[in-house]
């Protein structure tokens, strides 16, 4: 038994809202197809493969006809919420 076996026994549970989701899946597709972030092993490529596999699993949007409309307004949706003052900022 190694020493490290208790702290990686469980799983982690987020949540994300979805426009969250959708633009973190475009961007994790990004990343796998052209490289545009340094991939230092072979550790950081599976967990950044399986991210997205989870993502995939979870989110009908990236089938859709309009996905480019929807990832837009995602990405509208989440720049708003970094801007104070803004109607629909987060709290």
């Amino acid at each position: 038994m190694n020493r490290f076996d208790d702290l990686f026994a469980n799983g982690v549970t987020l949540t994300l809202k979805k426009e969250e989701a959708l633009v973190l899946f475009e961007l994790l597709a990004d990343i796998k197809e052209e490289a545009v972030i340094p991939i230092r092993d072979r550790a950081e490529r599976t967990a950044i493969w399986n991210l997205a596999a989870l993502f995939e699993s979870k989110l009908a949007e990236p089938f859709m006809q309009d996905y480019a409309a929807i990832i837009q307004e995602a990405k509208s949706r989440l720049a708003l919420d970094l801007l104070p003052g803004t109607e629909q900022a987060s709290q």
